[in-house]
């Protein structure tokens, strides 16, 4: 995982896989008091850039009761399958 900083202070953290063709977005999470400030917005905008730039899909396991489902549509994420608890998507480069 990694830490996500605010000036000095560790405010969240994020886990990745990566591989050739995607970039699993595992989990992100922020303390209380630095949710809905746009910091994950912020990182997840890098993230889509990153996967454009290198024209990998981004993939992502949303839980059904997880208000974040709407805001990944959003920012272009597809529901691609439920799989029980979990609701399944992906974000796609646009071709170049």
């Amino acid at each position: 995982y990694l830490l996500i900083l605010y000036k000095t202070q560790e405010i969240g953290r994020i886990y990745l896989g990566r591989n050739e063709t995607s970039i699993c977005l595992i989990d992100i999470a922020f303390l209380p008091e630095f949710r809905n400030r746009g910091f994950g917005t912020q990182i997840l905008k890098n993230l889509i850039n990153e996967a454009q730039s290198t024209q990998k899909k981004i993939t992502i396991h949303v839980e059904n009761f997880n208000p974040a489902y709407n805001w990944y549509v959003k920012h272009g994420f597809q529901h691609i399958e439920d799989k029980g608890v979990y609701q399944y998507m992906e974000w796609y480069p646009k071709s170049r």
